[in-house]
């Protein structure tokens, strides 16, 4: 059994740890390192966060692997 189907298959997740701020009130910068990452995942990975307005936001993710991904995500608040 592969390492990666191991985890999925026992629920198992890597140690990460995370520093963040916010730059202003609509942007947040963080870096995280993900401890015990397979070769083919994010070691080291940046995240910013951008909110366009109240209900919409930018997110992206992108770490030294090459994986990443550019959400636009919609809120609402009760």
């Amino acid at each position: 059994m592969s390492k990666d189907k191991g985890k999925a298959a026992s629920g198992a997740a890597d140690t990460r740890i995370e520093l963040g701020k916010y730059v202003s009130d609509r942007f947040y910068l963080s870096y995280a390192h993900v401890f015990g990452a397979a070769e083919t995942e994010n070691q080291n990975e940046a995240h910013v966060e951008y909110r366009l307005t109240r209900r919409w936001m930018l997110e992206t993710i992108f770490g030294a692997a090459g994986v990443g991904g550019v959400d636009a995500l919609w809120t609402v608040r009760y």
